[in-house]
């Protein structure tokens, strides 16, 4: 490497607005699927259901997150990345205020 590359390596801004979003996508995936084992006396006293069934209702959740992934992501292999986790982060965040507001 000369002089002139180092040099312009280093001046290469660090992608913030991509380091941003992709964190985003990140913190709202995990709080999905980690926010129902938080409110599961909540969704127990709201379905009238008992303990065992709502455990069950979060384990369905997982097992059909489980079996579709693979199938999910061999779909989407043909569009651009960045993209399609900007639509998922915007649905992500539509179906939190539209639950939200039932």
């Amino acid at each position: 490497m000369n002089k002139q590359n180092v040099t312009e390596i280093t001046k290469r801004a660090f992608p913030w607005l991509i380091m941003i979003l992709m964190s985003s996508v990140t913190f709202v995936g995990i709080l999905s699927e980690l926010m129902p084992s938080g409110v599961l006396p909540l969704m127990m006293a709201d379905l009238n259901i008992s303990e065992v069934q709502t455990g069950n209702l979060v384990g369905y959740y997982a097992i059909a997150s489980a079996i579709f992934a693979i199938p999910l992501i061999s779909i989407t292999m043909q569009f651009n990345r960045k993209y399609l986790l900007l639509i998922l982060l915007g649905g992500f965040a539509i179906s939190n205020i539209i639950s939200g507001l039932v």
